[in-house]
C-alpha cells in the first residue's frame, strides 16, 4: 500500500507502528516464542523480508523527507519490485511467468530514476536478466545456479540503490 502510493507516508508510519505495537503485545502470549526469525522459520513462512526487518527492529522505517513525491514514488516502485522479486525467489517460484513481470517493472522503474550515478550497473543487470528470461519458454525454470546468481544480483542492486 505504502509502496504503491495508496497511503500517505505519515499515515503509513502511524498504522505500521500500531501493528508493531500489537505484535509486541501478542508475542508475549505465544507459547515458546523467542524471536521473529525462529517463529517464521518454524511455520515455514518465507519471504516477507521487509515485515521481518520491521518486526525485528520494532521501527516502521519511516523517515520524513524533502524528496519530491514523484521521486518518492519511483524509489518505492524500485524497492518494492526488488523486494517482491526476492520474495518470489525465496518462495521457489522460479519460472519465467513469475519472474518476468517483476524484473521488467524493476528495470522500467530504475530507468525512470533521474539521479542514478554513471557507475550504477543495476539497470544493465536487470536488462540482462530480462533478455535472458525473454529467450525462455513461459514454462521454463531457472536452474539452481541461475536462481542463486539472480538473488545475488538483486541483493547487490538493492544495496547499491540504498546507498544513493
Amino acid at each position: 500500500m505504502y509502496g504503491r502510493g495508496l497511503i500517505q507516508p505519515k499515515d503509513y508510519h502511524c498504522e505500521c507502528q500500531k501493528l508493531i505495537d500489537r505484535f509486541n503485545i501478542i508475542k508475549e502470549n505465544i507459547p515458546g516464542f523467542d524471536n521473529v526469525d525462529n517463529f517464521l522459520n518454524c511455520y515455514n513462512i518465507k519471504g516477507m523480508v521487509t515485515a521481518r526487518k520491521r518486526l525485528n527492529e520494532g521501527k516502521t522505517g519511516y523517515k520524513e523527507s524533502k524528496v519530491p513525491p514523484t521521486i518518492q514514488a519511483i524509489v518505492m516502485e524500485i524497492t518494492g519490485s526488488l523486494l517482491g522479486t526476492r520474495d518470489i525467489l525465496e518462495m521457489d517460484m522460479v519460472s519465467m511467468d513469475y519472474l518476468v513481470p517483476n524484473l521488467r517493472a524493476c528495470h522500467t522503474a530504475l530507468k525512470k530514476y533521474p539521479s542514478l550515478p554513471a557507475d550504477f550497473d543495476g539497470v544493465s543487470k536487470m536488462e540482462m536478466w530480462c533478455n535472458k528470461l525473454a529467450a525462455m519458454k513461459v514454462t521454463d525454470k531457472l536452474s539452481e545456479d541461475e536462481v542463486k546468481q539472480l538473488k545475488f544480483d538483486i541483493s547487490n542492486i538493492y544495496d547499491s540503490f540504498s546507498q544513493i
